[in-house]
């Protein structure tokens, strides 16, 4: 019997990237030593105690790429809807979801101890529709870009949703819709830790210039490092750029821009 408060991670393959408006299934097959971004992405999912199950929904055109990835026991959904509330429904019906998860498929970082301490909150307060983090020092700043965090929401949210009327061709992400119409939604932040309020820090590989540290950044992740460790090395690699540029009197790039590139094989999935 599944559990009642059973927590479902979605990962959209087909929701809208609010950083370059692509679809999120645009990247997320590069592969990274023998493994997609999509690979990482779900490992780190995998590792969260708190989520009962991995799925991923996206249109059909994909499954030909699903099927050559190690999935982790993530479900696979196939729908042609371009409404993301109507592929979240869906999912959260057939696995009996109480709470939604969504983190990016293009975040291979997603960090378990933040997303089990997020759920937990959840648990905690099951009057809220809506839980998600926010940054105390800056409340523009865009948790979407860190991507070391996850959104959540409970079930009667997407009802709440579906309520006010669908637009068919509506392909935003659930919690952006959730964060658009705050007034009306029960909602729990929860505060970003100290080590990540920093603008500067940015782990979702949205665009091109973003790609550059991944196999450095992968070793870590490889060797379980948690979001501090992680942050520690970025804000470190930060620092020597700023000296670098400096001495040569150039711009200091950002930390994620430019790198020499080396050959890196990632250890296979535990």
């Amino acid at each position: 019997m599944t559990a009642p408060r059973s927590a479902v991670a979605l990962l959209d393959l087909a929701a809208t990237s609010p950083a370059t408006g692509e679809p999120m299934s645009a990247l997320c097959f590069r592969h990274f030593g023998r493994h997609s971004l999509l690979e990482w992405s779900l490992r780190r999912l995998s590792e969260a105690a708190l989520i009962d199950h991995l799925a991923i929904v996206g249109p059909s055109s994909l499954e030909s790429q699903l099927k050559q990835c190690n999935l982790q026991n993530a479900q696979w959904f196939a729908s042609e809807s371009h409404c993301a509330v109507e592929r979240s429904e869906m999912v959260a019906e057939k696995l009996f979801a109480k709470w939604m998860i969504y983190t990016s498929p293009k975040c291979p970082f997603v960090d378990a101890v933040l997303l089990d301490r997020m759920i937990g909150a959840g648990w905690k307060h099951p009057d809220a529709d809506y839980v998600g983090y926010f940054s105390p020092t800056n409340p523009q700043f865009s948790l979407s870009s860190l991507g070391l965090v996850g959104e959540m929401c409970h079930r009667r949210a997407l009802e709440k949703l579906k309520a006010l009327g669908l637009d068919s061709n509506d392909s935003r992400p659930v919690p952006l819709r959730l964060r658009e119409s705050a007034d009306i939604f029960m909602t729990r932040m929860l505060p970003l830790p100290k080590a990540l309020d920093r603008e500067d820090l940015r782990f979702s590989l949205e665009s091109a210039s973003d790609w550059e540290h991944i196999d450095e950044l992968l070793e870590l992740s490889d060797v379980e490092a948690d979001y501090q460790r992680l942050a520690e090395y970025s804000l470190e690699r930060i620092r020597r750029e700023d000296s670098s540029s400096v001495v040569g009197g150039t711009a200091s790039p950002h930390w994620l821009a430019k790198s020499a590139s080396k050959s890196h094989q990632p250890e296979k999935f535990a």
